[in-house]
């Protein structure tokens, strides 16, 4: 499956402030771990404590800190591939009375550590409960002692020592605006662009007026591969080479996602000089 045309800016983006939250959600349905390892990977740990499957998709998890923006995931990283080309998965299924542990990569970047957290799982929204290192080390103890044969999940939590609940569920049915727009309805997820550096103007260029911009056309392919690049706007022979060279050896893209299905896609880029 082709997806059309998307155009993309480089510009500066703030990075994941240091001593970032962990997060945690725990009933006796499911417990939910959430860290943030830098601006392009989570780690997503999800324990299905009750007797239906759960999915989990990797676009459905949102990070929001105290202006609002937010960082999202966008797929998951397969940490034993079947080949280079199957790196990525959309999404994971979790039995019942099991575990499973996914690497979601996507686009957080802030300039203060996220403040609350978001994992959409069916018709159900759980608000993540914000820690830090300390608690969530005590916490982490406790939950890998519970015994997911048990048949009361519920005394199960309580076995272990928890004496309350983390975090909020919610109805996806029931959520109000603000929630609703982290999770647009849509078919399609653009790629993203997960890492890019801004070429240095070189010192001949100097003269140049700001900004100083390629534009490039290029093709991503299902597993992030950048292939047939193409100025299509340049400024000289020399610049545009420099653009197509910083794309195709610095950029790193996230494949887009269409009908949950990751597909190839065709992007016109903006390649930025700075000086």
């Amino acid at each position: 499956m082709f997806l059309g045309l998307m155009v993309w800016i480089l510009s500066g983006g703030s990075a994941v402030a240091e001593e970032s939250p962990y997060f945690l959600y725990l009933s006796d349905q499911r417990v939910v771990t959430v860290e943030l390892l830098d601006p392009g990977m989570a780690i997503l740990n999800f324990i299905n404590l009750g007797d239906s499957f759960e999915a989990v998709r990797a676009y459905e998890l949102v990070l929001v800190d105290a202006e609002e923006r937010t960082g999202r995931g966008h797929l998951i990283v397969r940490e034993d591939p079947p080949s280079p080309r199957e790196v990525y998965q959309v999404s994971g299924l979790i039995k019942p009375h099991s575990f499973l542990g996914y690497n979601i990569a996507g686009r957080y970047q802030f300039a203060t550590p996220p403040e609350r957290c978001y994992l959409k799982v069916g018709g159900r929204i759980l608000e993540l409960e914000p820690l830090n290192e300390e608690q969530f080390d005590q916490l982490a103890s406790m939950v890998t002692e519970l015994d997911l044969k048990a048949a009361n999940s519920a005394a199960m939590v309580r076995d272990v020592g928890f004496t309350r609940g983390y975090g909020i569920l919610h109805k996806a049915s029931d959520i109000d605006a603000r929630l609703r727009g982290y999770f647009p309805d849509s078919e399609v997820i653009p790629t993203v662009l997960a890492e890019g550096s801004e070429p240095q103007l070189p010192s001949d260029a100097a003269h140049l007026e700001d900004p100083v911009v390629v534009v490039v056309s290029v093709m991503i392919s299902p597993w992030g591969g950048v292939y047939d690049l193409e100025v299509v706007e340049g400024v000289d022979e020399k610049l545009d080479q420099m653009a197509l060279d910083t794309v195709r050896n610095s950029w790193r893209f996230l494949p887009a996602i269409s009908k949950g299905e990751i597909v190839t896609s065709e992007l016109t880029l903006n390649v930025r000089f700075r000086r």
